[in-house]
Order: structure tokens, then sequence, then C-alpha cells
């Protein structure tokens, strides 16, 4: 273990200080846009620009990477992301924010695809899983730190803005020092969306799904917090409390598929996700313990949509087509993504701040019966057949190799 965390404690300290400084970041910006008095409607626009720079980010920096190389790309993108924080603050414009995000989000989905691959290119098939679980805490660290940090001062004020672009600046310096080569940019490799439907139905809708609920959450979920009556720093914990709950039942939930399984427990937990967001319209009503409560089991279940959705389509992929399962998994999680908080916002103008749960319940029991209907069609596969489950993040094609399960044989094959 000291072996391993040696060789990549470098990075992985950027990796804590980039997204303490992402997860501050978005959750300022929709409480700053909810104070301002902008519509729900169009916060969700604006947030949702994020999204769609991602999506175009983990389709395209892998060519600025052979271009200009690793460690010039990182500086690069993390200083897009520091000059796009301080804009923030000089140009107080909804859609100048909106184009900033773009921005953002095509220099985040940058910068995991640089850190992933160097973090790939430290592991082998021996410590490939160590590996993928540090890097897996440290996010999750620097994700829920980040919402901490939003009581640190006012959010209408600029010094939130200015310790974010601190955190960014800081993030360079890992990087930037590094003696070790670059690696090789990984390959541009996904399945078609139909060849991907035609091996798992339940993967490819539920990751499509994953997208959209989770999007619509970070994003507007800062917005419902507001519209329930949270302080600023209370609207932090009550993020930083979602990302506790995800830490807390991934791994539960994942041993628990891989013993009685996989399709089983995916349809419970889309069904008691479903039902948690149901009861957290009207946990306002029941008290501060009551959203308290509510946030952790929604964190802990809906950071089990994305694994699970991907577990279940390893166990139908053969091995030659597991990375573009992978990757086809992600454009599908992507599509999502951008339509969620853009339909969650109009939600939350016509219903109210609990328009954004119930809007998650609906879109939860679509998939629901969508599970079912499957089901009937193409039986359960039995948990010995399974392929492990392991907890992966929706960030890059690089994450894939990090998968400790691409070099398993396969468990099953759709033909």
């Amino acid at each position: 273990m000291r072996t391993v965390l040696s060789g990549i404690a470098a990075l992985l300290g950027g990796v804590l200080l980039f997204l303490t400084a992402n997860g501050l970041l978005s959750t300022l910006l929709a409480v700053r846009l909810s104070l301002d008095g902008l519509a729900p409607a169009a916060t969700g626009l604006v947030l949702a620009a994020y999204y769609v720079g991602f999506f175009l980010g983990a389709l395209r920096a892998q060519r600025v990477l052979r271009d200009v190389g690793h460690i010039r790309a990182f500086t690069a993108f993390a200083a897009a992301m520091t000059a796009a924080t301080l804009l923030h603050a000089l140009i107080p414009s909804a859609w100048a924010w909106a184009l900033l995000r773009l921005i953002a989000g095509f220099a985040m989905a940058a910068l995991f695809l640089i850190t992933e691959s160097w973090l790939n290119e430290r592991a082998d098939t021996e410590n490939r899983g160590t590996v993928l679980s540090l890097y897996m805490v440290t996010a999750q660290l620097g994700l829920g730190g980040g919402q901490l940090l939003l009581g640190a001062a006012s959010p209408m004020e600029d010094t939130l803005f200015q310790i974010v672009a601190v955190l960014f600046a800081l993030a360079l310096i890992p990087v930037a020092l590094t003696r070790s080569m670059a690696p090789t940019p990984p390959p541009e490799t996904h399945v078609p969306l139909r060849r991907l439907y035609a091996i798992s139905p339940i993967g490819m809708v539920g990751a499509a799904t994953a997208g959209v609920v989770q999007a619509s959450f970070f994003a507007m979920g800062p917005v419902h917090a507001t519209g329930i009556g949270l302080p600023s720093g209370q609207v932090g914990l009550y993020m930083a409390t979602v990302v506790l709950g995800g830490v807390l039942l991934q791994w539960p939930l994942g041993a628990l598929s891989d013993r009685i399984g996989r399709e089983g427990v995916y349809a419970g937990t889309v069904a008691a996700l479903a039902s948690v967001c149901v009861g957290m319209v009207f946990a306002p009503e029941w008290g501060l313990s009551a959203v308290a409560g509510g946030a952790l089991a929604f964190g802990g279940l809906l950071f089990m949509l994305y694994p699970l959705a991907v577990a279940q389509a390893n166990d139908w992929a053969t091995a030659h087509e597991r990375v573009g399962v992978a990757g086809g998994l992600l454009i599908a999680y992507g599509v999502g993504a951008v339509a969620g908080p853009m339909l969650a916002g109009l939600a939350i103008e016509l219903l109210g701040p609990g328009g954004l749960f119930l809007f998650c319940a609906a879109a939860l029991v679509l998939l629901l019966f969508f599970t079912f209907a499957q089901l009937t069609r193409r039986p359960q596969l039995p948990a010995a057949l399974q392929t492990p489950f392991a907890p992966v993040m929706r960030t890059s094609t690089a994450m894939v190799e990090l998968d400790p399960r691409i070099d398993d044989p396969p468990a099953a094959s759709s033909d």
C-alpha cells in the first residue's frame, strides 16, 4: 500500500484540490443564481451548459492531449478553470455564466482524462484495485469537502470565487512538478449505442437515467435547498450529506448484488430511490432531521445507479467488448446529464422546490417499469456467472482502464 501511495500521492493531491474547487463552484453558482432571483427553468439552462461542455470534452479532449501532451494540457485546462472562475465574479450575467460553465465542463473532462490516464499508467494488474479505491476515496473527499466550504463566506460576495480560483491554481503544482513520463492517451473506443442496447438494454437506459437524476440533483439540489429555506452554510452541509451517503452504501449494496443477483438488487435500488425522492418532497414539513436523513439515504442510493448499470452491462458483455461498452455507457450517461438539469429546472418552476424530487421520482419509476419489462424478455443472469461489482466514476475513458474487471474473462454473452 505504501509503495502504491507514494507513486500516486502527488496526482491524488491534485485531484483532491481540483475536485474540492469544482464541488464548491457548482454549488455556489446554483445558490447565487437562486438568490439573485433567476427563474429555476433559466437556472437549469445555465447549469446544464456544464454538462454539455463535459460531454464535448469527453469526446474531444483526447485530441488536445495528443497535440500538446499531458503536462501542458493539464496546465492549460487548470488555468482555464482558474480564469473562468474569476470571470464569474467580473461578469455577473447569467448567460455569460452559461458560456463559462460550458468552458468549465470541457476543461474538467480534460482534467479527469489526464489524471486518470496517469493513474492507469501507474497501476498494474496486481494493484489496480488499490489505485481505484484510493482514487475513489480522494474524489469523494474532494467533492464533499468542497460543499462544506460554502459556509466560509456569503455566496453574494466574491470571496468564494477567489477561494475556488486559488484551489484550481494550487492543483497545478503537483502535476507541473512531476518527474514521471506522460502516459499514452487511452483509445477513443465505444460500441455503437445500437449494439450497446442489444448487449444490455437495462445497462444503457440505466446509465442514461443515472445521468438525468445525478446531474439534476447536483445542478439543482442547491436551488431546492435554498427554496425550502436553508441558509447557505446548511446548503453546503445538505449537499455534503448526500455525498457521505454515497460513500456509505456503495460497497454493501455492490456486495449484495454479487451474491443474490444483479437485476434484483438494481430494481430494488431504483424503487427505493424513487420512494426516497417522494419522501424528500415532504421532508421539509417534518423538520431538519428528516431532510438530513433523507439526504443521506438519497445519496447512498443515488451513487449506486451508475455503478450497478455498468456492472449489469459487464455481466452480458464479452471480454473484448467491455472497454467499448464502458465508453458507450459514458455517452449514454452524458446525454442524460445534459437533459436532466433543464427538465429539473422546469419542474421546480412549475411545482416549487419539491418539483426536483418529483421529477427524479418520475424518471426512476419509468426506469423501474423498463427494467421489469426487460426481465420478462431475458431472464436474470445467475449470480455465479456475474462479473464482480466495482464502484466506478463516470468521468473519462481512462477510468475504464482502471476497472479491475476489464481483464477478467467473460461471464456471459448476449450472442
